[in-house]
């Protein structure tokens, strides 16, 4: 979990600091409780934040995941080009044919199925999709960066799934100075190798990870990394 630093308050009883995914801490004081009778018995339901996105199912094709606290949804980010980095090759392997499906997006597994894609689209055997997801053993090749060159020529928006490395902003193109952190999401790392090329602090251990109904991922909201649960599914 990554903890931003509370602000002190006062001793007053009701008084507290609420952390939030969203938001910075604040502080805020409870006011006097009084409960509301309800007219069933349907008292175990989601939030009406949660509820109202769960029954807009034409929003599916844009999630990416819930804040851990609040359920609030997340979308994937609109840029044209969006870098998930996920050290298990397994896991990230599934994580991309999932989001690919989710979004309704293309998917090319490697750098050969790559080149073979971008080749079609550029001879007109298949229409260039809408977005396309690539899931890459590793970023040191060399056919890369002109497939990264075809794929902005052609104006198609692309998700890469690698795995980290300290040369990945020079393996993708991009400049090691500038990296846009709204590019990046970084998934189930535990270790601070496994965030590199993004200077976030690293998820903690759990050993019970397969267990988990979901993915744990850190993107940049509001200039500041935010833990999201990604889910393995629609949702």
């Amino acid at each position: 979990m990554i903890w931003p630093k509370i602000p002190a308050c006062a001793p007053i009883t009701g008084r507290g600091v609420i952390v939030t995914a969203d938001n910075p801490p604040q502080v805020f004081q409870l006011a006097p409780a009084q409960a509301v009778p309800r007219e069933d018995d349907n008292w175990n339901v989601a939030s009406p934040e949660v509820s109202a996105y769960s029954q807009a199912p034409h929003e599916a094709s844009q999630l990416l995941g819930y804040c851990p606290f609040t359920g609030r949804p997340i979308a994937r980010p609109q840029q044209a080009r969006l870098i998930m980095i996920c050290p298990d090759a397994d896991e990230r392997l599934k994580l991309s044919l999932l989001l690919a499906d989710r979004w309704n997006a293309s998917h090319a597994n490697g750098i050969e199925e790559l080149a073979s894609r971008i080749d079609d689209f550029e001879s007109g055997k298949q229409d260039s999709p809408a977005m396309l997801c690539v899931y890459l053993e590793n970023t040191a090749q060399p056919r890369l960066m002109p497939a990264i060159e075809k794929l902005g020529a052609i104006n198609v928006p692309v998700v890469f799934f690698t795995p980290p490395s300290a040369r990945l902003a020079y393996e993708l193109g991009l400049s090691a100075l500038g990296l846009d952190d709204r590019e990046f999401a970084v998934v189930e790392s535990e270790h601070s190798q496994d965030m590199q090329p993004m200077q976030w602090p690293a998820l903690h251990h759990e050993p019970s990870a397969e267990n988990r109904p979901y993915w744990r991922a850190i993107i940049s909201r509001d200039g500041q990394p935010r833990m999201i649960h990604i889910p393995p599914g629609h949702s």
